[in-house]
């Protein structure tokens, strides 16, 4: 198993037993990913496709998860698919949790319409009786960034664990202070930025020290790495 099959692998176990969430995962993956539902073994629509993914197509999530079926027609090459398709229903049906399906691909990019050779690992994901895959991929040219920055942030080590579900309950103006924060930024500095009052900032302040339980700078900024909030 390589490196980026280990960590689906945990993302996917993380989220079936309710220590981890899809799209809050999302927000710090440097990659696509993605939740397919399945029927009669095989993907047939995009239920869920972070930022990263949707900016790498050039469209928004709602856009995605209207595609439906038409999802697989618009971003690949047809016979491409068709393919990967008979594959991804052999490792459906033989149901082998503890493996991946791995498979290069040809995507279209939004700036150029071209076609990016990516490497895609799946993985079955079960709940409640219903097979779901999630799905990670990025370019291979990142494969190698993808695979540090995953050891980095993914590593699923007991900080992370300790302070996940903390990272989870944060807003995103809470995510925006903690990354200027981190960068040195001060109060004033950021009510300017945000265009908001001192007050509101450190109102803020005081929440997301309560919310992740910092008593210091240093803290703050040891989850602010961790969770790629710089």
């Amino acid at each position: 198993m390589n490196a980026l099959d280990a960590h689906l692998y945990e993302i996917s176990k993380g989220v079936k037993f309710g220590e981890l969430n899809v799209p809050d995962l999302g927000q710090i993956v440097p990659a696509a990913l993605m939740m397919q539902e399945t029927s009669n073994n095989e993907p047939v629509e995009c239920s869920y496709m972070n930022n990263w993914g949707t900016n790498f197509l050039g469209v928004c999530p709602e856009e995605i998860v209207e595609l439906g079926p038409l999802y697989y027609e618009k971003f690949f090459i047809k016979e491409e698919i068709h393919s990967f398709f008979g594959g991804l229903q052999q490792y459906i049906k033989n149901a082998e949790f503890d493996k991946t399906y791995n498979f290069f691909q040809r995507v279209k990019h939004y700036s150029s319409q071209s076609m990016i050779w990516c490497f895609t690992t799946c993985k079955i994901l079960e709940i409640e009786s219903t097979n779901n895959l999630v799905v990670l991929s990025t370019p291979i040219d990142g494969m190698d960034y993808l695979i540090k920055r995953v050891n980095k942030t993914l590593d699923l080590d007991e900080y992370l664990r300790a302070n996940y579900k903390k990272f989870a309950q944060l807003t995103n103006r809470e995510k925006e202070i903690i990354r200027l924060l981190s960068n040195g930024l001060s109060t004033p500095e950021i009510s300017d930025q945000l265009f908001i009052s001192s007050h509101t900032v450190a109102t803020h302040r005081k929440n997301i020290c309560k919310k992740i339980e910092s008593r210091s700078f240093a803290e703050l900024l040891k989850f602010a790495v961790t969770f790629d909030l710089t």
